[in-house]
């Protein structure tokens, strides 16, 4: 595993700057979490999840630190940096916000938080926090994690039953594979009820859509020379009326030494070349033996793209060039269709108070392209500081 050689230091750089402005005011509490994975695939003409037949350690790989300051009458500071091996271990700032405990059972948020998508948003990157090495890529598919803005926790007891409310309005922007994302608007709610052994989490979230993109603004242009300018509105995606809804259930049982997860998650995106729905389950069943829990987890995802009929208007074979350029817009609308399956067989051993080993194998089948399966063995050790 090779780490950049500034990272601790600029990591230690942003702590000393985050407690020295605070020590004289309030109360610092420090904590950190790392995972150290590494992986290969099990074939040369392999790619899963980043690993290919090399054995690599960056992939999945991050040291986190996160502090959190006490300021006295309910209010607080939160502040999470993460070094990913993925990104060349450069630190950044995941979290940075102002809590306020307005009552006993209401906190308000104010700036750079954790975006609620999931069942295990609020500790996604510890993967001490749960039995996976990280949680299923298919359904966690979300191109960010994070929304600047503000929220609001709302927690309360319904009889024997816990409820905690969260809410969210705020906006994303940032750099993506595709290009440039603007998520404007970004409104979420999530509520989880828990009673004994049994937890439930029903989240929704809406946003608007603006998504800069060379090579969008490549086909733009030719459909624009060829003299169809009304394809326009069909291929851009960065006029601000495209639109994009996530929801996500999800169900855990942990009674005695058996854990059941289910989650459901679709995306849906209105109005872009992209994918227009992604819908991923998963079941995932373990069972503790004393420190030792093994498991097993199937996962499903089937992603359709957009509509692309508008093609439908061009004359085929009347020239070389628009045909080529009919089959590259196609080919862009096409290239987000997919659908697979997967099982993960795993097992969690806790050898320490703060620390585990993870090993997984996962088996991967492509059920919409060429029906290959390929196959990823993996290996973590995971702590908490």
């Amino acid at each position: 595993m090779r780490i950049n050689h500034t990272l601790l230091g600029r990591i230690s750089m942003a702590m000393c700057l985050l407690v020295s402005s605070s020590t004289s005011l309030a109360d610092i509490n420090l904590n950190g979490f790392a995972t150290i994975a590494g992986g290969l695939t099990m074939s040369d003409d392999q790619s899963v999840n980043g690993y290919d037949d090399s054995f690599s350690f960056d992939q999945n790989s991050l040291i986190g630190l996160q502090v959190n300051s006490d300021l006295g009458e309910g209010l607080s500071a939160t502040a999470q940096i993460i070094s990913r091996g993925a990104e060349e271990w450069d630190a950044k700032f995941e979290w940075a916000y102002l809590g306020y405990q307005a009552t006993d059972n209401l906190k308000l948020l104010f700036g750079r938080q954790r975006t609620p998508f999931y069942l295990y948003s609020d500790y996604l990157d510890v993967s001490y926090a749960y039995h996976w090495i990280t949680a299923p890529e298919s359904a966690y598919a979300v191109p960010f994690d994070s929304t600047d803005g503000i929220g609001l926790i709302l927690e309360n007891q319904l009889g024997s039953v816990d409820s905690s409310l969260q809410i969210q309005y705020g906006r994303y922007s940032g750099e993506l594979n595709a290009g440039s994302l603007d998520s404007k608007n970004q409104f979420i709610a999530a509520w989880s009820l828990s009673w004994n052994w049994l937890s439930f989490r029903l989240g929704y979230s809406q946003t608007d859509i603006i998504l800069e993109s060379s090579e969008l603004d490549f086909l733009i242009a030719g459909w624009t020379q060829a003299g169809f300018p009304a394809f326009e509105p069909h291929i851009s995606a960065s006029d601000g009326s495209d639109t994009g809804d996530f929801l996500d259930v999800g169900l855990t049982i942990d009674h005695n030494n058996i854990l059941f997860v289910a989650e459901y998650t679709q995306l849906s995106i209105d109005g872009t070349p992209f994918a227009e729905t992604r819908e991923a389950y998963y079941g995932s069943f373990g069972y503790r033996f004393g420190n030792v829990m093994p498991h097993i987890t199937y996962v499903d995802m089937e992603e359709t793209a957009s509509d692309y009929s508008f093609l439908d208007a061009v004359p085929s074979g009347v020239s070389p060039a628009l045909d080529q350029l009919s089959a590259l817009t196609a080919g862009l609308f096409e290239s987000s269709a997919e659908a697979h399956d997967y099982y993960i067989v795993g097992v969690r051993w806790d050898f320490h108070a703060s620390a585990a080993f993870k090993a997984e194998y996962k088996s991967q089948t492509d059920n919409k392209g060429d029906g290959d399966t390929d196959n990823l063995l993996r290996f973590a050790v995971v702590t908490v500081f």
